[in-house]
């Protein structure tokens, strides 16, 4: 109620208004009633203004890689089109080559996503190892080949059995670079002002989360990184360079200065990573906001050796919210699911935990195929969504970004709206900066206000005795006093000169 999130709400404080405001009335306390009233209507306004423009309300949606459902994964296709549906994020991750030049690939092994094995040079290169994987693999890792040879590769589709589709795409894209990415991420920002010119804003419900068309953020992982710092290839001041170059530091720095920010302001881009190297990047890149990812509770984090379950106890998500805002978990460390008869558990209490320590939660990873979806969600992924947002989550990982886009507007109620820039320089036209709709309950909003107002300005004109009468008493005591003061000065004047005279 205090906080003014409902209709009812209002209704309610209103009431309580009115009661105590008419008290001071039945005390000749005009003077309160009249200030109380305008203190509360102030109050009501400023948190519907609160309501509208509050910042984190829902969730965000990251284009995991891109959007490798329609496109191969952490390609620049995958990404342009993660832009053009309209995810707050496009989410990379990072591998290093033998001469130390961050690029894009999920799997530091290339078989699964390029066309190495077709490369006869490259068999020598084959080699095992248990690193990358629990069992073991053999493979063709990105520690052992130049940046000019990874861009002999080309990709391929990951899952093709799943996702047939997108064979049409293999053989077309090279692997990216960190630069390219970056400069490609600048571009389509680019693209989009120049073909939308316009700002606009996601609103659901009376709760908005506010957007630019312009610009999408980057979500960057670094894979590996204790491993590829051991062998000579570190991730983390490679990575912090090229963030300064293309600004984002600096963008980040200059937000939460200027908006005099909380923890939770986006600035554009968030960093991840599975290990403890989110402190080195925190000692980097200070202002940079960053997130700890979480595996199976029985899993083990690679570089302190211990247990993913010591970081979910209340201790662990204390130190986390020390130099991390937030944490990426897998879904099924909120949402746990039976495989035997096929059901939901109840959910674990993770997300309120995580919400106590301040830290946001992004859980992972969200795909539509049929193959990944729970037989109970009926082939919905919305389902899905929808339990989640339910759970309170702070935005999520998802494959497929229209999907997720779609169930968040259908749960909050969300419609887009823009505001274009011509609109704005033309703000005289009735289809400028402020054509917005109008709910019932601004309405009632402003209603209140009119009536208020209304009541003050008649009980001022009506009122017998006039709201300025004490001032004009207190002005005419005074000068009477003074009068008197003078009167008195004349008889004492006159008096002393009697005796002088005598």
């Amino acid at each position: 109620i205090l906080k003014g999130e409902s209709y009812l709400s209002h209704l309610f404080l209103r009431s309580l208004s009115s009661y105590i405001s008419f008290l001071f009335i039945s005390m000749n306390k005009y003077f309160f009633f009249i200030f109380f009233l305008l203190f509360f209507d102030f109050f009501v306004f400023s948190c519907s203004i609160q309501q509208v423009f509050s910042l984190v309300d829902i969730p965000i949606i990251i284009g995991h890689r891109g959007i490798p459902s329609y496109r191969l994964e952490e390609t620049s296709e995958s990404y342009q089109l993660a832009t053009q549906i309209g995810v707050d994020y496009i989410e990379l991750d990072l591998c290093s080559t033998k001469d130390h030049v961050l690029i894009l690939r999920h799997d530091c092994e290339l078989s699964t996503t390029t066309n190495i094995d077709t490369i006869k040079e490259y068999q020598s290169r084959k080699k095992y190892s248990d690193y990358y994987f629990e069992e073991g693999k053999e493979g063709y890792f990105t520690e052992d080949f130049t940046l000019e040879e990874i861009k002999k590769l080309k990709t391929k589709e990951r899952i093709p059995i799943i996702r047939e589709e997108n064979d049409i795409w293999n053989g077309l894209s090279s692997i990216l670079t960190l630069t390219e990415f970056l400069q490609l991420h600048r571009a389509l920002m680019q693209d989009q002002m120049n073909v939308l010119h316009q700002n606009s804003f996601i609103q659901c419900g009376k709760k908005a989360r506010f957007s630019r068309d312009s610009y999408i953020g980057v979500y960057i992982e670094t894979k590996h990184p204790s491993y590829f710092r051991s062998i000579g290839l570190p991730l983390e001041e490679k990575l912090a360079d090229e963030l300064i170059n293309f600004g984002f530091s600096s963008q980040c720095s200059l937000l939460r200065n200027q908006v005099n920010a909380t923890r939770y302001t986006e600035c554009g881009i968030y960093l991840q990573s599975f290990e403890g190297n989110l402190r080195r990047l925190k000692d980097l890149l200070p202002d940079i906001p960053l997130i700890q990812l979480i595996g199976d509770e029985d899993e083990i984090q690679a570089d302190s050796g211990v247990f993913y379950s010591e970081l979910l106890t209340e201790e662990g998500l204390k130190e986390l919210s020390t130099f991390a805002i937030g944490i990426g978990p897998s879904k099924t460390l909120i949402q746990p699911y039976s495989s035997g008869d096929h059901s939901l558990q109840k959910p674990t209490n993770l997300v309120q935990s995580a919400h106590d320590h301040k830290l946001l939660v992004h859980p992972y990873t969200f795909r539509s195929e049929d193959h990944f979806l729970y037989p109970l969600y009926n082939n919905n992924s919305y389902y899905e969504y929808q339990n989640m947002f339910e759970l309170g989550i702070d935005g999520l990982f998802t494959d497929t970004g229209d999907d997720a886009i779609f169930a968040r507007n259908i749960y909050y109620n969300c419609i887009r709206k823009v505001v274009s820039y011509d609109s704005f320089q033309e703000s005289s036209s009735d289809d400028g900066f402020f054509d917005f709709e109008i709910s019932v309950y601004d309405i009632v909003i402003i209603l209140i206000l009119t009536i208020d107002v209304i009541l003050i300005i008649g009980f001022i004109i009506h009122k017998k005795t006039s709201l300025l009468d004490p001032i004009t008493n207190k002005i005419s005591f005074l000068k009477k006093s003074q009068n008197d003061d003078e009167e008195n000065l004349d008889d004492n004047n006159e008096r002393d000169y009697s005796v002088n005279e005598s």
